[in-house]
């Protein structure tokens, strides 16, 4: 079994809370500089994944940290899980 899987259950519930679990080591190692950006060799335009690319918090529509790494580059727009530090954002 792959590693960071649970273990005897494959259901869609655990395997969704294993890649989530799974994408947010992976960002937290990236924003501490532990390990490089190979998160854009996983993009997939027009294929965003709710729950590990995004999430719906107050009928707003949130980006997750792991969405922004498959972009490559801070968008400049402030946003909440920006891994880049808002480093293009205006007046930072």
């Amino acid at each position: 079994m792959p590693e960071g899987l649970p273990e005897g259950c494959l259901c869609p519930d655990c395997l969704m809370e294993a890649a989530v679990a799974a994408t947010q080591q992976f960002v937290a190692e990236y924003k501490a500089g532990e390990r490089p950006n190979t998160a854009p060799e996983y993009q997939q335009p027009g294929r965003p994944v709710q729950g590990i690319d995004y999430y719906f918090e107050n009928g707003l529509l949130v980006m997750t940290g792991w969405a922004h790494l498959k972009r490559g580059h801070c968008c400049g727009s402030g946003c909440r899980h920006c891994p880049y530090g808002h480093i293009n954002v205006p007046g930072r």
